[in-house]
């Protein structure tokens, strides 16, 4: 009776996950608008998991990449936050919202999931600011009600 050993499999399968996991790493450290779509399909397994040994990694990656997407949600909202105060700040100044964003002080934010700067315009004496969120398109300040599930919406800072 001949013994099979599992353990060259294993070997295999935890080099695999390493180098997987590395590649999810380094590949979610950037902004959104810098990584690309999202892929759901075989095609996005087979860029970090390539073959039969790839199942623990298969399993985290979808856990990585949310993790960054709800970091460029946070980076989002501080930075509309921070617009926010700025605007209130140039209102007080000057009696009235500027017109464009680049007459605000300080340095320009963009958006970590288009790479431009962010959505603004007036509106009845208030101003509509937003981020267009995960699905990265301009849903023209739609509110988005679950951001971090990339659905139809954007996020949202309105004063009226």
């Amino acid at each position: 009776m001949t013994s099979f050993s599992f353990r060259p499999y294993v070997r295999l399968a935890a080099v695999a996950y390493c180098d997987g996991m590395t590649r999810v790493m380094q590949d979610s450290e950037p902004p959104a608008f810098q990584r690309g779509p999202d892929l759901e399909d075989e095609e996005f397994f087979q860029r970090y998991c390539p073959g039969i040994f790839s199942f623990p990694t298969r399993s985290n990656l979808s856990y990585f990449f949310r993790l960054s997407n709800r970091r460029d949600i946070l980076l989002a909202q501080l930075d509309l936050l921070a617009l926010g105060f700025r605007l209130e700040d140039h209102r007080r100044e000057s009696g009235a919202y500027p017109d464009r964003l680049d007459k605000l002080s300080g340095p320009e934010l963009v958006d970590p999931f288009s790479g431009e700067p962010y959505c603004y315009r007036t509106e009845d004496g208030g101003y509509l600011l937003y981020s267009v969120a995960g699905n990265r398109k301009d849903d023209g300040g739609q509110p988005a009600h679950k951001p971090w599930k990339n659905q139809e919406g954007d996020l949202v800072w309105r004063i009226r």
